[in-house]
């Protein structure tokens, strides 16, 4: 029987291994850390530790009550999520590499988009009527939902392309594991132009304001773009690790998250660092404005901590989770909803820092959150679902 497996490095990937090849693994000495395995035909988890050693742990979580969908298609985890309208929610598949959307009301599948040959890394929504996805074939498509089709290729990276955003409605940027982030044009598909400089995997995007934009890379640096000419304002030293996730406070500030377990507040006009954000033990994965000059921020310490952004205080931690915080996302100025690797989802009370929901169903890793209306959120996960939940009245 093959078994997913994720093996932790600088970038999660999953690999299909028999139990013959557990086996071999036990007799190497190939991984010098721990790394899970979880197969979603027993609903177990398995955990291979540094000493060889084989632990088995049974998933034995139901839907729970506020559950009130569950979207089954993809054969393969659920990578990203976005809503469409009120009714309609797209997903892309990182294993079976389709995109799909999805009716928010009655769970069905409206319409699948085929025409990837690689996993489905990012998706960008440019409209009601127009997403775009990146996949690890080195591709991105533009695609049309009232037909159905794509209706455009972008061809030009040589690499997996990680993250996408949107500039304006004629512009779209992606940035690759070519070293290259690339601006677009939606309508042509003709390629703008190409920004070089950073010596690792562009991360992830960050918009600033018209004309700029901002970069992280595996190169621990971030970058300032200027996406009217393709120069490079300045770079951003000072994070010893990836840069994981890039928020934008407002028009001055921006703040990053990083492998080497800091947030860092910079101004992007001249480049300075403001304030370190410590208190973190573990990799920073998500960030999420919360209002009133605060931010959470969620980590592979299995913690989300509630910032004053004025001063770079920790205000609040938030403790329950039993695995690290992929995922956030705010239902109103409230609550917020955070996603584990270990598949549960919580929703928090942001006045006391209480859990006032768990909502478990879901057997694997937490990929994705969703806001769909004041009482609804969507979750992605491993386990190939798609779940809308019910949230309860604050």
């Amino acid at each position: 029987m093959d078994i997913r497996v994720l093996v932790w490095g600088i970038r999660p990937e999953y690999l299909l291994l028999t139990s013959e090849e557990i086996k071999r693994i036990q007799r190497t000495k190939l991984f010098e850390t721990n790394f899970l395995i979880f197969d979603a035909t027993i609903n177990v988890l398995i955990n291979i530790k540094p000493n060889k050693q084989i632990s088995f742990t049974a998933n034995l979580s139901n839907n729970s009550e506020e559950c009130v969908q569950t979207l089954i298609g993809h054969t393969g985890w659920v990578s990203c999520l976005n809503q469409i309208d009120s009714n309609k929610i797209v997903s892309g598949g990182n294993g079976d590499k389709t995109i799909k959307i999805w009716s928010a009301d009655n769970g069905k599948c409206i319409q699948n988009l085929n025409g990837h040959t690689g996993m489905i890394k990012c998706l960008q929504l440019i409209n009601e009527k127009k997403v775009a996805s990146g996949s690890d074939d080195k591709g991105i498509k533009i695609w049309d939902l009232d037909h159905s089709e794509c209706i455009r290729t972008l061809n030009g990276h040589t690499g997996v392309i990680w993250c996408l955003q949107l500039i304006d409605d004629e512009r779209i940027a992606s940035g690759s594991d070519d070293l290259s982030i690339k601006v677009w044009n939606i309508d042509d598909g003709q390629c703008i132009r190409t920004l070089n400089g950073h010596t690792g995997w562009i991360s992830c995007l960050q918009m600033i304001d018209a004309s700029r934009m901002a970069s992280g890379s595996d190169d621990r640096t971030i970058r300032v773009w200027n996406i009217e000419n393709g120069e490079c304002i300045r770079t951003l030293n000072g994070h010893t690790g990836v840069i994981w996730c890039l928020q934008l406070i407002d028009g001055k500030r921006m703040v990053s998250g990083s492998v080497d377990q800091v947030i860092r507040m910079w101004n992007v006009d001249d480049g300075q660092c403001i304030l370190n954000l410590y208190g973190h033990s573990a990799r920073i994965w998500c960030f999420q404005l919360i209002g009133g000059n605060r931010m959470a921020s969620g980590s592979g310490d299995k913690t989300i901590k509630i910032w004053d952004l004025d001063n770079g205080k920790c205000i609040r931690t938030l403790n329950g989770h039993s695995g690290g915080v992929w995922c956030l996302c705010l239902i109103d100025g409230f609550r917020l909803a955070s996603g584990c690797i270990y598949g549960s989802i919580y929703v928090w009370n942001l006045d006391d820092g209480q859990c006032i929901q768990r909502l478990k169903g879901h057997s694997f890793w937490i990929r994705c959150l969703q806001l769909i209306d004041g009482n609804r959120i969507a979750s992605g996960s491993d386990d190939s679902t798609i779940k809308i939940w019910k949230i309860e009245k604050y």
